[in-house]
């Protein structure tokens, strides 16, 4: 996808903070990247803050161990995970 809808979707995302080219997801939320094609799509998961360049974006996963480079047109989707409802926990299962 281009930058233009990139950007667009993540500012529409819940969770989601843009602040000019720098993005940030909260804590609470996951943030995955979908790059490559649909059905042949490699899933960057748990990504905490993104810097979008003019033809790229780098994408910090948020255990701290990788940083992604990728072109924006490979990027053909993201999503965002809820966070976890943690009522609905029964005793004796985790």
């Amino acid at each position: 996808m281009d930058r233009q809808t990139l950007l667009s979707i993540l500012q529409d995302a819940p969770g989601v903070t843009v602040d000019g080219d720098a993005v940030s997801a909260d804590a609470e939320r996951g943030l995955n990247l979908y790059v490559g094609q649909p059905g042949q799509a490699m899933v960057i998961r748990d990504v905490a803050d993104m810097k979008l360049a003019d033809d790229y974006v780098s994408a910090s996963t948020r255990d701290g161990k990788a940083t992604f480079y990728v072109a924006c047109d490979e990027i053909h989707a993201l999503s965002t995970v809820p966070p976890k409802d943690k009522s609905e926990r029964r005793a004796g299962f985790a």
